[in-house]
């Protein structure tokens, strides 16, 4: 089976191209894409060449991981149904993770035009007559779960300190979710209309705070918020070590 594919050929080189599918199994889908999702962060450092796979990192003497087939969102309708596949219809609008591709040095990615993936990775969406919300507004549904369990997953009393860094899309899923589950959040970005969305104004006692970086005041700005507290909570959104390091000392010990 033939798709259309976003296809990154080289570092900083991409081509717009066919690529081959296996055919459907018993347990796969096929979907049509109407719309996919660029992961800025993910699909920009496979672009530059910086990893290979996953987490893992490029290193001199590492194949090249290209040609690929980047991302793993996407929105689109159903136009086949393997026949053990029994939640899904042939017409269903659905959201759908990576798709299987052959002959790269991945065998899977998510910027193609027709999706071959497995039931597991595809889940029915609500029309948009029922929620009044379009279908291309659940494509990013991956990387709002980033952002989510950024926000989950660390242990949180009621009244800690979270610092969260990067006003992007996860980091405002991470700030939200960790001020809804009754923390102090102070989210550090760059863009005042970004940081906006979290709050107009407030103060940490008020629950949240936002602090623009390219202030030249923000260390002190933060210092002040913090009032001699430690950070119970540290989420960087923009993969700094730089700003790692530099929250450490912040931190509450364990």
């Amino acid at each position: 089976m033939k798709a259309k594919a976003v296809i990154f050929t080289g570092p900083s080189a991409v081509e717009f191209g066919e690529v081959s599918c296996p055919d459907p199994g018993d347990h796969d889908v096929v979907v049509e894409t109407s719309t996919s999702w660029i992961s800025n962060g993910t699909e920009g450092s496979f672009l530059r060449g910086e990893r290979i796979e996953g987490d893992v990192a490029y290193r001199n003497g590492d194949p090249w991981p290209f040609p690929i087939v980047a991302g793993y969102q996407k929105v689109g309708v159903v136009n086949h149904v393997g026949k053990s596949v029994t939640r899904l219809k042939v017409g269903d609008e659905v959201f759908a993770t990576i798709g299987y591709v052959e002959g790269l040095f991945e065998n899977y990615g998510g910027q193609l035009s027709l999706s071959v993936s497995n039931e597991e990775q595809v889940f029915k969406i609500p029309g948009e007559e029922e929620t009044g919300i379009p279908a291309d507004a659940y494509s990013g549904l991956v990387l709002t779960q980033v952002g989510y369990n950024c926000g989950a997953r660390p242990p949180v009393e009621i009244g800690n300190i979270a610092v969260v860094f990067g006003d992007g899309m996860v980091g405002q899923w991470a700030a939200q979710t960790l001020w809804w589950r009754g923390a102090h959040v102070i989210l550090l970005g760059r863009h005042d209309d970004r940081l906006a969305r979290f709050v107009e104004t407030g103060n940490l006692h008020a629950g949240r705070k936002t602090i623009n970086t390219y202030r030249d005041s923000w260390e002190e700005e933060l210092a002040s918020a913090l009032d001699g507290k430690s950070v119970d909570v540290f989420v960087d959104t923009v993969g700094s070590i730089d700003a790692i390091n530099s929250f450490l000392p912040n931190m509450k010990r364990f």
